[in-house]
């Protein structure tokens, strides 16, 4: 990844915050769409916990478009986050409870 276009940024709990939106693929700087979530560690600002969910599914390959037509695809993510198909999903730690 060489960057990200956030739709919106949101803290959903204590030291938690999720990333919602596009990220640049360093390899041909088009835009798929990204969803992160972590939380920190309060005592040493450590992530605790990370999972993270790349690319949408669309047949054999991944919606890949081109980066000067970011808001077309803004507009398709907008109350969709949970029905895309996933291409890539990775997690890390275990989630801390408050």
């Amino acid at each position: 990844m060489d960057g990200i276009l956030p739709l919106w940024t949101r803290r959903i709990g204590p030291g938690e915050i999720e990333i919602y939106g596009l990220c640049i693929l360093i390899s041909d700087q088009t835009l798929t769409p990204l969803d992160v979530r972590l939380q920190l560690v309060p005592s040493d600002d450590s992530i605790s916990w990370l999972e993270c969910r790349l690319g949408e599914r669309n047949g054999l390959e991944m919606v890949r478009v081109p980066y000067g037509e970011h808001t077309k695809l803004f507009a398709r993510l907008e109350g969709r986050r949970d029905s895309i198909d996933w291409v890539y999903r990775a997690g890390l730690g275990d989630r801390l409870i408050s």
